[in-house]
């Protein structure tokens, strides 16, 4: 049996170090406050990019955070969205 632990989103298309690492922290802490979370920022093939991973059981509570791929995709849609809007105003 297979166990997935985790789960991970990459965000891509930034330019600036700074700026990156201060929109890591933000996604972390807006989308994934109450879950285990760890980013690491490098520059690959694509550009600097974010690969975010997470825990998906709820530390305070111990619940999964469950999700299909159509409720995946759409938690990375309001994420990019989330950062086009926050790397505006850094």
């Amino acid at each position: 049996m297979i166990i997935k632990l985790s789960q991970f989103i990459i965000i891509s298309h930034f330019f600036n170090i700074e700026k990156i690492i201060k929109i890591a922290k933000s996604v972390a802490k807006t989308f994934f406050e109450d879950y285990e979370s760890v980013f690491a920022i490098h520059d690959g093939v694509e550009g600097v990019h974010i690969h975010l991973v997470y825990n998906p059981v709820n530390f305070r509570t111990g619940k999964k955070w469950h999700k299909n791929q159509r409720e995946f995709c759409e938690l990375r849609r309001e994420i990019m969205n989330f950062c086009d809007k926050r790397i505006e105003s850094i």
